[in-house]
């Protein structure tokens, strides 16, 4: 029996043949999953957006750069307070009243009412800069910083 030279060329075309034919439907198979997952995509993405636990203050950037520049003024008042304890002939009516200002400043920012949304370590930093304060102004009425 001998094997014509064309039979197996014919067979190994068929095959191809076949094999595009199976890759075309794969294929298509996989393009119709991922548009279906983009589509689902789509809607879980409208519904985390529309979502009521979202903080408008953590993704509005002005509103976390008000507070940025707001917390930045409280600590150069305290810088400024700082300095003026060092000084050999300090004022201490000014220092009252540089105190008096930080504080004012600590209760603007704590009674605004997006300052519960802020993380925690925003509003534990704002608390100790509030007990220091208070601590400042027993040391002030005290007398501790009389020469």
């Amino acid at each position: 029996m001998k094997i014509n030279p064309l039979h197996p060329n014919q067979v190994k075309s068929e095959q191809t043949n076949s094999k595009k034919i199976a890759d075309e439907d794969k294929f298509k198979m996989f393009l119709n999953q991922a548009t279906q997952s983009i589509q689902g995509d789509d809607k879980t993405k409208t519904e985390v957006i529309n979502t009521s636990f979202l903080q408008p203050t953590l993704f509005n950037p002005i509103q976390r750069q008000d507070l940025g520049q707001r917390i930045n003024t409280v600590f150069n008042l305290w810088e400024n307070y700082a300095s003026r304890l060092d000084e050999p002939y300090k004022n201490l009516k000014q220092m009252y009243s540089n105190l008096k200002q930080i504080q004012e400043r600590l209760q603007e920012l704590k009674s605004d009412p997006n300052f519960t949304r802020q993380p925690q370590d925003v509003q534990d930093l704002i608390q100790e800069l509030e007990i220091m304060s208070t601590t400042e102004e027993i040391k002030i009425n005290r007398g501790d910083y009389l020469s």
